[in-house]
């Protein structure tokens, strides 16, 4: 850095390479605003911390200050965080007289007030030795022809000025659209309000210090001269002028009448004024009420909420903008930190409850597995068995993946890439990254050619036929039973919507009548499959008689068969109503906590049901369709006499699916099961929506 004198002699010396500044010279005296005025200028905006600016600007600081900012390193393949370091160690003890917490507080304030916070890097050597946070009003921004900033200069004492080169400045700021040289501050934009704030303020002060009472005239129709003037003028302050004075009784004399020639202090409103300008000032700073101790009409859930927002919105996109800029700016100027990157603990609290809620929910309907949800708490898994997804067959169709092996540490180095965002690094990382993924999608791509060869292998023209024509049967039963269900979802939900009213109403009250209506659907729904179910049973029983020369009896009348359909629909009647009571009990609990009115949880019970009569319907008529018929054809073989065994078939198309793929083939005793990945069969299907039927091993 270079001295330069301004319209003066006196010189300033910083040769900071070689002896330490005056720390004393570069800190420009003022305090905060003694007197209202308006706020025009970036020195004014310093002073500004006053009243509620000053406690939401603490607010903030004070979370800012506290971040637990880490800094990782990446190693061949892993990331691994660096404990101690020299970039660390400047951050946490700046200077002689300040700290990590009280470098990012004050930081922070400069920030929220005028928009920037100028570090300025003492050196020694190249070694940098402190960190300096200056004051951005006495700090010219000088722009260069070739490059973005040829210079800063610094204004200390009395005309003199710092010249600073580039290279030892690091300027964080909030970024002004008007200006890409300089920063805005939060406080700017309520300015004016914070005036009008201040300007209350010192009316009241000025009111009570003076008066009791605005101020006002003492008129009379006498002409009095100048001693009776001056001896009323010191008789009246004497008596009735400042706090302590106020409300006394006047006596007046010689004729004497008071007239107020001010408004009162009640027709001025001061009390709504300034709660109109406190919630604009908290609006703008983004911090909630209960943030600073104001708990009117607060309870600890909503309490909670506002905490959790405040963190979310407010502190963790400040600590991301902090970061990055040490990522940018700061970090590259230490030797050996071409891996390394500063990061930070997330600020805004776990809801403990919401992600129970989302286990649960991701548990019962089938998007996560037990092994997935250990994972995330960082737990160990329990063997294959927790790669499984458990569902009734009546929920939704679900097709087995395969277990890939997460590639560890890929989002941290991704992460750090974004971070760093430099070209050795990121081409670095891009190689890695793809020598860990080349050989996965390889290994992918090839099990699946393997397996499109089992799946395409010609079978014998018996069974396809068999096959088809089983498929067939299937089908009109199928969309019989399909148009019965939407049907039913159709009915159960204009009952539902019914006792929703259209305005304010007792959520325990509306939720127990929807939990009566389901409930009472309960034995409509097993009716209602009943026969459609039967009918697939009597058809599947004459297409496999058909198929192996025996006449096995099974019709309508058939106890057996009526006995498995009763119980069967039973069964199924009671995992749909459970799935769709908790389906329309998650989607209400959803809607009430986010505040949506009557109308708006209506409109999501409909959508709920748009789904339940599209795919949910079909899953339920197919998957429910091909279990009788197979139910049918397993009856078949057991009694015919000359079947020894059963062979599980899949469909002849491009559709059939992993899961059922691994199972043709295999051969079981007529009174065997099969295992699938959701439990044991005696049959198919194998999960919603399964094609699958079985075929005779002839004695």
């Amino acid at each position: 850095m270079k001295s330069n004198t301004k319209k003066t002699d006196k010189t300033v010396d910083m040769a900071v390479e070689k002896q330490m500044p005056d720390f004393s010279a570069m800190l420009s005296h003022g305090g905060l605003m003694d007197r209202a005025y308006p706020m025009s200028k970036m020195s004014d905006y310093l002073k500004g911390a006053t009243g509620w600016v000053y406690a939401c600007v603490g607010a903030i600081a004070d979370e800012i200050a506290s971040i637990d900012l880490k800094l990782y390193e990446i190693r061949k393949n892993e990331t691994k965080e660096i404990v101690e370091h020299d970039a660390l160690d400047l951050i946490y003890r700046a200077n002689n007289f300040t700290t990590k917490f009280d470098l990012f507080y004050n930081m922070q304030q400069l920030l929220e007030l005028c928009g920037e916070a100028p570090w300025l890097l003492v050196k020694n050597g190249k070694r940098i030795t402190d960190i300096l946070l200056l004051r951005p009003d006495c700090l010219i921004v000088k722009p260069g022809k070739d490059v973005f900033v040829e210079k800063y200069l610094y204004r200390v004492g009395l005309g003199s000025e710092i010249q600073i080169e580039p290279q030892d400045l690091i300027m964080f700021k909030y970024a002004d659209p008007t200006n890409p040289y300089r920063g805005r501050g939060t406080l700017s934009a309520v300015a004016k309000t914070v005036d009008i704030d201040n300007f209350s303020e010192d009316y009241n002060r000025n009111f009570f210090y003076n008066s009791a009472v605005p101020s006002s005239v003492l008129k009379t129709e006498q002409k009095l001269n100048d001693e009776t003037i001056k001896r009323l003028r010191y008789s009246m302050d004497k008596m009735y002028k400042g706090v302590d004075k106020a409300h006394k009784t006047a006596i007046l004399e010689q004729g004497l009448d008071w007239q107020p020639m001010t408004m009162s202090h009640k027709d001025m409103e001061f009390l709504e004024q300034s709660r109109f300008s406190r919630d604009k000032i908290l609006g703008i700073f983004r911090v909630p009420r209960t943030v600073l101790g104001i708990t009117d009409d607060v309870n600890r859930a909503n309490a909670e909420a506002t905490d959790y927002v405040f963190s979310k919105r407010t502190i963790k996109p400040k600590m991301q903008r902090l970061v990055e800029q040490l990522n940018e700016f700061y970090l590259p100027l230490f030797a050996g930190t071409e891996n390394m990157y500063f990061d930070f603990t997330d600020p805004v609290p776990e809801n403990t409850e919401a992600k129970l809620r989302e286990y649960e929910t991701g548990l019962k309907n089938g998007y996560l597995t037990i092994n997935e949800v250990r994972a995330r708490e960082g737990l160990e898994g329990v063997g294959v068995a927790g790669d499984g997804v458990y569902l009734p067959f009546s929920v939704s169709n679900v097709l087995a993946t395969e277990t890939i092996q997460p590639i560890e540490d890929v989002s941290k180095q991704l992460k750090s890439l974004h971070a760093r965002n430099r070209k050795n690094i990121r081409l670095d990382l891009q190689n890695k990254i793809s020598e860990k993924l080349f050989p996965i999608a390889k290994e992918m791509l090839k099990d699946v050619n393997n397996k499109k060869e089992v799946l395409l292998i010609e079978k014998d023209e018996k069974l396809r036929k068999f096959w088809e024509m089983k498929d067939a049967t299937a089908k009109k039963i199928e969309t019989v039973l399909e148009n019965k269900v939407t049907g039913f979802f159709e009915e159960q939900v204009d009952a539902i919507l019914s006792v929703i009213p259209k305005k304010a109403g007792t959520l325990d009250d509306i939720i127990k009548k929807i939990n009566a209506i389901i409930e009472k659907d309960k034995t409509k729904f097993a009716k209602l499959v009943f026969e459609p179910l039967l009918q697939s049973v009597v058809a599947s029983a004459k297409d496999t008689n058909e198929f192996i020369g025996t006449s096995i009896d099974i019709d309508v009348d058939n106890p057996k068969a009526r006995k498995f359909i009763k119980e069967h629909a039973l069964e199924l009647s009671r995992d749909i109503t459970q799935t769709t009571r908790d389906a329309v009990g998650k989607t209400l609990a959803d809607g009430i906590q986010v505040g949506e009115s009557m109308k708006e949880l209506a409109d999501r019970v409909n959508g709920l049901y748009d789904g339940f009569g599209t795919v949910r319907a079909l899953a339920i008529a197919r998957t429910e369709t091909i279990l009788a018929s197979n139910w049918a054809t397993s009856e078949v073989y057991k009694e015919s006499g000359v079947v020894q065994n059963k062979i599980w078939l899949t469909a002849f198309d491009e559709r059939t699916c992993p899961v059922c793929g691994g199972l043709d083939g295999e051969t079981k005793a007529l009174n065997a099961e099969f295992r699938t990945d959701n439990g044991m069969v005696d049959a198919p299907p194998a999960h919603p929506n399964c094609r699958c039927t079985i075929i005779p091993e002839i004695k």
